[in-house]
């Protein structure tokens, strides 16, 4: 249960992801469409190689790119499986208050995972907006989520 409290409580308190995952192709091998990943919402300093979790101004949202170049003033970020980088593409430099967290990795610098989850992450979450959508703006939305079950509440 405290896990469950964390993993709710710290993305509300700082905004910052501790669980994410990607919905494109452009991290494989390394991560693949609706991997779940572990973020570590506290960084520290960051360098080439580091894969971080950042706002992205042209997607409109976060963004899970590799560190190719750069360092505090401005990151350059890709894709593993991009061709180019993002700022190629028209991204700005990522600057610190752009990074949302690093994704964790193992001592050999494979990212911390489960493949697949998000498939089903993402499929709740669609239900539950639209539960939400179909009482009405004016509810509240309570979901509670422990020992593998979703318990759903709308008031």
């Amino acid at each position: 249960m405290c896990v469950l409290v964390l993993v709710v409580a710290i993305p509300v308190v700082t905004g910052h992801p501790i669980l994410s995952y990607p919905v494109s192709e452009s991290m494989v091998p390394t991560l693949g469409p609706f991997d779940i990943f572990f973020v570590d919402p506290f960084p520290g300093a960051l360098h080439a190689g580091d894969i971080i979790v950042f706002d992205s101004i042209s997607r409109g949202g976060p963004a899970v790119h590799r560190i190719v170049a750069g360092d505090v003033k401005g990151w350059i970020t890709q894709g593993d499986a991009n061709p180019n980088t993002d700022q190629t593409s028209g991204e700005p430099v990522v600057t610190a208050d752009r990074v949302l967290g690093r994704v964790i990795t193992f001592p050999t610098g494979s990212p911390v995972t489960i493949p697949k989850v998000g498939v089903t992450a993402s499929a709740a979450k669609v239900q539950l907006v639209r539960a939400h959508e179909a009482v009405g703006a004016g509810s509240t939305l309570l979901v509670i989520v422990g020992g593998g079950a979703l318990l759903v509440a709308l008031f």
